[in-house]
């Protein structure tokens, strides 16, 4: 019966996807001030906030707390300045450990997120990369808000702290997520 379901999903999802030219991403907060931290530099200011476990079940089909950690991100570029925005330039770090990791891609978060090991796993993986593509941030140029989630490998730490770096052009800031 899971199975079934799980396949009911993909399909869906993989017929969402090919019918629609939808911007990939979320749709971002009214203001940066909406998200748990936020900071400005170079004209553009970012905002992030790090996922609950509830609220990642809420915002995906797949289980994604099974692989990672979840950053909601926004850019917002002020007037007349252009955000560019790639995922190398993104670290996430528990505070007070030499403990970090650079974002996960689609298919890697998939693939560690499927726990089905049977003959409906790739459909499975494959459905799980789409659902977290699309809705991951838009990597590129950027003269308006954009926000996604960033995907982390990183282990979950009790009662830790964590901080999301961003490092544009070598410019690092530093954002508290909780």
């Amino acid at each position: 019966m899971k199975q079934m379901r799980w396949m009911a999903i993909g399909l869906i999802i993989c017929a969402t996807a090919l019918a629609s030219d939808a911007q990939k991403g979320t749709v971002p907060h009214s203001s940066p001030d909406n998200y748990k931290a936020h900071a400005e530099q170079n004209g553009v200011t970012i905002s992030a906030t790090l996922l609950t476990a509830d609220q990642a079940r809420k915002a995906f089909f797949a289980d994604v707390n099974r692989c990672c950690l979840v950053v909601e991100v926004a850019l917002y570029p002020h007037k007349d300045a252009v955000a560019h925005i790639s995922l190398d330039d993104f670290t996430l770090r528990v505070v007070g450990q030499d403990i970090a990791a650079k974002p996960s891609t689609a298919k890697t978060a998939a693939l560690h997120s499927s726990q089905d090991r049977d003959r409906v796993r790739p459909m499975l993986i494959a459905a799980m990369e789409q659902e977290f593509s699309e809705k991951g941030l838009p990597q590129g140029s950027a003269t308006a808000p954009v926000s996604g989630y960033v995907y982390f490998s990183l282990p979950k730490v009790k009662k830790g702290k964590y901080e999301l770096e961003y490092a544009p052009q070598g410019n690092k800031i530093s954002l508290a997520l909780n």
